[in-house]
């Protein structure tokens, strides 16, 4: 009888434990992606943070906590996010495309430029060459009526990653 008080004890040592643990990163990232698509920024956002607690290496919680932080109107908060997916997956396209739109509305020309020109070196469909040279000739015409000169062509970008921290609008989609 000892034995069995024994295993009883120990099992429900075993569940209370496993309970305390909560959801893992992954589920976070799951829960945070079902309150975005039901556009309950607050819950993803908050989702999308813990999992990137859990797990910093998780690219998909950088990406949906910077859209829910977008949609909050949090841009400095979702330029960070970016920069984290960004320092994981510096070849995501879209992400560079949001942190060009974000320095565009700073007025940080030259980091709009490098954006721009890493989102058309690592677009995968013509929706997204289009969007940066969208974004190329907005920052053009910006620079020239603001000081009579025009920017050079979108040059191969170098290696260098942006001191600031960039973001979007709320018209952004993942």
């Amino acid at each position: 009888m000892k034995n069995h008080g024994v295993w009883f004890i120990l099992c429900l040592a075993i569940l209370v434990l496993a309970s305390a643990c909560g959801p893992s990163a992954e589920e976070l990232a799951a829960i945070g992606q079902n309150a975005m698509e039901n556009q309950n920024w607050n819950q993803g956002a908050d989702a999308f943070r813990k999992a990137v607690e859990q797990n910093p290496a998780l690219a998909e919680a950088y990406r949906g906590l910077a859209y829910c932080q977008i949609q909050l109107g949090e841009r400095d908060q979702a330029a960070e996010s970016l920069q984290g997916l960004l320092r994981l997956r510096p070849d995501d396209c879209r992400a560079h495309l949001l942190l060009a739109q974000y320095a565009f509305e700073k007025k940080q020309w030259d980091d709009a430029v490098h954006h721009i020109a890493c989102a058309r070196q690592f677009a995968e469909y013509g929706g997204e060459i289009q969007e940066s040279q969208r974004w190329l000739e907005q920052i053009r015409s910006a620079v020239k009526s603001s000081s009579g000169t025009v920017l050079d062509p979108v040059e191969k970008p170098t290696a260098r990653q942006s001191q600031e921290p960039f973001s979007a609008t709320q018209e952004s989609r993942p």
